[in-house]
């Protein structure tokens, strides 16, 4: 058991000393706490499974890293291990007698988690293989209204230094940037109690798990403890991702099925033309740091961080990723959103952090948004996509976001 403790943490520092390499993706790490419930009731009617839990310890981060060069691939940029160590107690419960027996193991799990959707990291499948070790096994039997411990109860035929191995699968969901809920069915590969004359090996269990990420914690109280100005001088050595939007599937398919299909060109020549002025207005009015382009289509992978051939220059030729500091950047957008400042839906010039979520002030002002008289017809305040701006009208929100960043720069 010694040398199979010296292993697991040998192979947990050396991936770890892969990890620091400048060039990977940040390793996360933290604690899980899990409720579990045997599924022994299912395969013997005399036994039913009690909610016990556990806790661990886990760290992980694209299989990736691993490499000596970043791969091509996009697979293994979606696919994650993640190596936990923890200490999880199992329950059994006699239907007969009313007895308990309570297992608790340690155990070392392996498994790889993958993104299947939109390179987004919200929602994980996962697999992989829990070793573990069992600590102890207690049995009690019911006297007397209470329970006492039974050292002589036949029935239990687990012993402390077991050693086995179990499976696992399941979805993980994250709640925050902080919390992520995992459901896992944990499979064994040594549960032999088949008749109610014995219980022998681990049980099978469904597990509900809760992760709490300590990159997280720290990534958002280092994001709230540092100051604007500090904030605002590491972007200007950054870069400004500007996000241009597409035509909408959905507002194809509303003229179509309104029988309108012929204005369908009218809405690409639309939308070509207003990122072609938000272009010109960037170039023109905006010095505050490097600006690249992209499309509203490849938001999750500018969220998630997850780069390849998608930026473009100010004429709309490709840029490699490579050649962008992708390590430090903000995000711009004219579009319609929830204003922070008005906290209703409001059109106007948005501004976002690395993961596309809303920045507060100076960033995002009242000055941002286009008001009732926006080309000079209040009807244009009630339309959803305000084809009608000129470049002037771009060019003074653009102008006046490059002021502040600069007035806040300096001082």
């Amino acid at each position: 058991m010694n040398s199979l403790v010296k292993n697991i943490l040998i192979i947990i520092l050396c991936i770890i000393s892969i990890e620091a390499h400048p060039q990977k993706a940040e390793i996360d790490y933290g604690i899980g706490l899990n409720i579990n419930l045997p599924v022994l009731g299912l395969q013997n009617n005399d036994f039913s499974g009690r909610g016990l839990g556990g806790a661990h310890f886990f760290i992980s981060a694209p299989i990736s890293n691993l490499y000596a060069t970043q791969p091509k691939s996009k697979l293994l940029h979606n696919i994650y291990y993640h190596l936990s160590g923890g200490i999880s107690s199992i329950g059994i419960r006699d239907r007969q007698s009313d007895n308990h027996y309570t297992n608790t193991y340690i155990d070392g799990t392996a498994s790889l988690y993958m993104m299947p959707f939109f390179e987004s990291s919200d929602f994980k499948i996962f697999a992989g293989l829990r070793p573990y070790y069992l600590v102890s096994s207690v049995s009690e039997k019911f006297r007397d209204g209470d329970y006492i411990i039974d050292n002589n109860n036949s029935i239990n035929n687990n012993h402390s230094g077991d050693i086995g191995l179990t499976g696992n699968m399941g979805v993980s969901v994250a709640l925050s940037s902080i919390i992520n809920l995992e459901l896992k069915y944990n499979h064994s590969f040594d549960n032999v109690s088949t008749t109610f004359t014995y219980i022998n090996g681990r049980q099978s269990t469904v597990e509900l798990t809760l992760s709490i990420s300590a990159t997280g914690i720290r990534n958002k109280v280092y994001n709230k403890e540092i100051s604007t100005f500090e904030y605002i001088n590491k972007l200007h050595k950054g870069n400004l991702f500007v996000m241009l939007p597409t035509v909408n599937k959905g507002e194809i398919d509303a003229l179509n099925n309104s029988g309108r299909s012929s204005q369908i060109p009218n809405l690409f020549l639309e939308i070509n033309q207003a990122n072609t002025l938000v272009m010109k207005a960037f170039k023109t009015d905006f010095d505050f740091c490097s600006v690249v382009f992209f499309y509203d289509t490849n938001a999750y992978k500018v969220s998630n961080n997850v780069f390849g051939d998608i930026f473009f220059d100010y004429d709309g030729k490709p840029i490699n990723s490579e050649n962008i500091r992708t390590n430090n950047f903000f995000v711009a957008s004219f579009c319609e959103d929830v204003s922070s400042i008005s906290h209703k839906l409001d059109f106007g010039l948005f501004v976002y952090d690395d993961k596309i979520i809303h920045l507060g002030k100076p960033f995002n002002t009242q000055q941002n948004q286009f008001n009732m008289f926006t080309g000079g017809d209040p009807i244009n305040y009630l339309r959803k996509r305000l084809n009608v701006l000129s470049y002037k009208d771009y060019s003074i929100k653009v102008s006046k976001l490059n002021s502040r960043l600069h007035k806040y720069s300096e001082n």
